[in-house]
C-alpha cells in the first residue's frame, strides 16, 4: 500500500508568505470501492458527505478511490493509498482567500 503525508497548506496548491489562516473543511464528495478514515485507532468505512479533518488517515482498497473537496478544490486518493491529513488550513492572502 502507497503511504503519503499530505501538508494541505492554501488549500492544496497555493503557498505564501506566512499570513492569517483559518481552519478549512474538507468532505467526501465521491468514492467507489472500499474506503476508510482512520482516526486514531478507530478505523470506520467512509460514506459520502463524511468530514475529515486534521489528523485523520484516509485509506482506499484494491480498485478504490476517493475524491475529497477542500474549499474550491478537489484531491482524488486513488486505490491502494493512505493519505494522512497532517495540517488542514488555508492562508488568508491580500485578495481575501
Amino acid at each position: 500500500m502507497k503511504k503519503v503525508s499530505l501538508f494541505l497548506v492554501a488549500v492544496v496548491l497555493f503557498t505564501s508568505c506566512k499570513k492569517d489562516t483559518k481552519p478549512v473543511q474538507a468532505v467526501i464528495n465521491f468514492m467507489s470501492g472500499g474506503v476508510f478514515i482512520v482516526k486514531g485507532d478507530t478505523r470506520i468505512p467512509a460514506k459520502i458527505e463524511d468530514t475529515i479533518s486534521q489528523g485523520d488517515t484516509i485509506e482506499t482498497d484494491e480498485k478504490s478511490f476517493v475524491d475529497i473537496v477542500f474549499g474550491a478544490n478537489i484531491v482524488k486518493i486513488m486505490e491502494n493509498s493512505a493519505v494522512e491529513i497532517k495540517q488542514l488550513i488555508q492562508n488568508l492572502g491580500t485578495n481575501g482567500e
